[in-house]
């Protein structure tokens, strides 16, 4: 998306939208009516720019967060030094164990998404999808034919 495709008070509109709670509020904030401000989210260039810059606020964000969670758990795993009260090392312990179940969890999710894309992309390219290792990270073989696959080779 060019930036030129957007005039000033679309580009202020657009800001607007990431930064107030209500389409009223942005309106206000950007200096147009409401109702421009909906026509203007029905446009495809306008919607598409909307789009990337909420995607580059939420790449910012996740940035951040990634930093500092990554803080927050160096201090609760400070927290487990057995020189604390017993309270504060279970509570960091307990913190620490349901941020790993989750991000687990998700982890896992993501390989499944990941592997039915895959599978999506091989059923449209008319592929065999491959096989996928198993959580202990085996490739399952594949299944003899009848014609001569079996491991002695007969």
């Amino acid at each position: 998306m060019i930036e030129d495709e957007l005039n000033g008070r679309q580009t202020q509109a657009i800001l607007a939208l990431l930064t107030t709670k209500t389409l009223a509020d942005a309106a206000k904030k950007a200096g147009v009516a409401e109702s421009t401000l909906r026509e203007w989210l029905g446009q495809p260039a306008f919607a598409a720019r909307l789009r990337t810059a909420r995607g580059e606020v939420i790449d910012r964000t996740v940035t951040a967060l990634v930093r500092v969670s990554l803080q927050a758990v160096a201090e609760l795993e400070r927290n487990l030094d057995p020189k604390k009260p017993p309270e504060v090392q279970v509570r960091a312990a307990k913190a620490l164990l349901d941020r790993f179940v989750k991000v687990v969890a998700l982890a896992d999710l993501q390989a499944q998404v990941d592997d039915l894309r895959a599978q999506i992309a091989s059923a449209a390219a008319g592929l065999e999808p491959a096989p996928r290792p198993t959580p202990g990270g085996v490739v399952p073989l594949p299944e003899p034919d009848g014609e001569g696959d079996t491991l002695s080779g007969e």
